[in-house]
């Protein structure tokens, strides 16, 4: 059951960007805030996720972290739904993503041959991560929440 509801907040969220429905997705990202993880019970089931470590809390490496549904919102580059996830304190992790700098020839990890060794995630999922970051309304929303 807990797989299942992850699913469903998950799907939730990614049908209302979608829709470009940006009062829903506020609903939403409320009621999972503010009434899912302060009810006891339903916050027992975010630790029946699957982990890949235990050092972590499920709700951020599940839900909040590179979240494709703010990744959507930053590609279609609508800032009141990006402004909207950072309120709620989702972000997208570019630590795959090196960021150029004058001295560096290589543009980030995923042009480089060896990429499987680098890290051997999604290669698209990466790039969406790095095309939404560099969207106007991500900049604009990540510098207006600081």
């Amino acid at each position: 059951i807990a797989e299942h509801f992850k699913v469903l907040v998950l799907t939730l969220l990614e049908k209302s960007v979608e829709s470009e429905n940006s009062d829903s997705l506020r609903n939403i990202l409320n009621w999972f805030e503010n009434v899912v993880l302060e009810h006891e019970d339903l916050r027992r089931l975010t630790l029946y996720w699957q982990s890949s470590s235990e050092n972590h809390d499920n709700v951020i490496y599940h839900i909040k972290q590179n979240n494709l549904a703010m990744i959507r919102a930053c590609e279609k580059n609508d800032f009141e739904m990006v402004l909207s996830f950072f309120k709620f304190g989702y972000f997208i992790d570019g630590k795959n993503v090196k960021q150029p700098t004058s001295d560096d020839t290589a543009v980030c990890t995923l042009l480089c041959r060896n990429y499987e060794k680098l890290g051997g995630l999604d290669l698209l999922l990466n790039f969406r991560q790095l095309y939404a970051t560099w969207k106007p309304a991500y900049m604009i929303a990540k510098f207006r929440t600081k």
